[in-house]
């Protein structure tokens, strides 16, 4: 069985790397495309950055209310985040707070054309059989991000591992 699971996503943006830093942090516009999925619909987005700096996400999805809650450990603006986060359903018999947190790193690197943002997801056993819905997620991310940052030439990420 495996108990973790790194991957890495590479993507490039066309803005500079305040810009898009900035965009993970603003919570009016975060609510618009972070853990915004097509088939979903987004009921809550509360980032607070008191000392806890933590942000919480309600989704409902196939029925289902899905709860993203994360704590920021490091923000060193515009260059690293560093976050630990959990998903879970919202049931009786399924609370909130129980799974094992994932750590995700966001390196955003200055580059000729803008911004090259390297994702690092370490993920717990729980969901690293889910490696390819991940990468899909986050590609599906930076896409809305770019789309935020009015970037109409979307080119997918480059996976690292």
């Amino acid at each position: 069985m495996v108990e973790s699971e790194l991957i890495q996503v590479r993507h490039l943006f066309r803005q500079p790397p305040t810009q898009v830093f900035d965009h993970w942090l603003a919570e009016h516009q975060a609510g618009r495309w972070m853990f915004a999925t097509p088939q979903g619909r987004m009921h809550h987005l509360q980032l607070e950055f008191t000392p806890n700096q933590q942000f919480r996400v309600i989704e409902q999805l196939n029925g289902h209310q899905w709860i993203h809650t994360a704590e920021y450990h490091q923000i060193l603006r515009p260059h690293l985040l560093l976050f630990s986060c959990s998903t879970s359903a919202m049931a009786r018999c399924s609370p909130p707070g129980l799974a094992e947190p994932d750590m995700v790193q966001l390196q955003f690197q200055p580059h000729p054309l803008g911004c090259e943002l390297v994702l690092s997801h370490q993920t717990s056993a729980q969901w690293a059989l889910y490696r390819q819905q991940l990468i899909e997620g986050w590609t599906h991310i930076f896409a809305s991000l770019m789309a935020e940052l009015n970037d109409l030439e979307y080119q997918p990420g480059e996976i690292l591992n």
